[in-house]
């Protein structure tokens, strides 16, 4: 469990330590961002000094303390759009590791090909492998694939802010292998990236373009943390 602060109610929280004090990086928790072999190593914590590692989730929570996943999932699309500056795009790479929920085929034909939005195939390994579908998430369907992509808790979800989302970038940090070094590279080449948590209830963040402080000031200067902080106060009936 997270540990938070009550004075916000999107909660951004500092977990560098929680990915750079283990060697090991494993594709099955929940900083499984980018993973398509089992296991990442981090032989070189200092190639992320300059990087922001974050957890994002709203102060929200069941009574053993975790955050609630349909208030999550509620202000998705919202948390995503506020990630995403002028002139930059999403990238999502979504696999449904084992239910069958999530229909790439389905996403392809209804919503990709008649806007023309690139897309490619790639896969994860947890366990086995899993075909992932990677593409061009216009803003307008982000509702729609994020209600296919919260169909199951276990629908892998990763996504990207970038400026050109030419697929073949995607090819090449998997060529470049699993490694601290290629996940350093994928950091430079976009302006951010995030990874869903495996209960579908917050975000871990990565980026070099804005440090902790930006990054809590993007969220709790918006017009967004009192929509939030309004929909919790409903809910809790205050």
């Amino acid at each position: 469990m997270k540990q938070d602060s009550k004075s916000a109610y999107i909660v951004v929280k500092d977990c560098r330590e929680s990915i750079l004090s283990h060697r090991e990086w494993k594709a099955s928790d929940d900083y499984a961002l980018f993973h398509f072999t089992p296991l990442r190593i981090i032989n070189d914590p200092t190639l992320f000094s300059d990087c922001t590692f974050a957890d994002v989730f709203l102060n929200h929570k069941t009574s053993w303390g975790a955050p609630i996943p349909s208030t999550f999932q509620k202000f998705f699309g919202d948390i995503v759009r506020l990630l995403i500056p002028e002139h930059q795009k999403l990238v999502l790479n979504i696999a449904d590791l084992y239910e069958g929920y999530f229909e790439p085929d389905e996403v392809i034909r209804e919503i990709l090909e008649p806007e023309k939005a690139n897309y490619t195939f790639l896969d994860k390994q947890i366990e086995t492998k899993h075909r992932t579908l990677v593409f061009e998430c216009q803003l307008e369907h982000l509702e729609t694939i994020a209600d296919r992509a919260f169909s199951s808790s276990l629908i892998d979800i990763d996504g990207f802010v970038i400026k050109e989302p030419w697929m073949d970038v995607f090819q090449r940090w998997v060529e470049a292998g699993n490694t601290d070094i290629m996940f350093r590279q994928l950091i430079r080449d976009v302006n951010l990236a995030f990874g869903v948590w495996g209960d579908h209830n917050g975000l871990f963040i990565c980026t070099d373009k804005l440090t902790l402080e930006q990054l809590t000031l993007l969220f709790h200067s918006s017009e967004l943390e009192k929509r939030v902080a309004r929909y919790i106060s409903a809910q809790n009936g205050d």
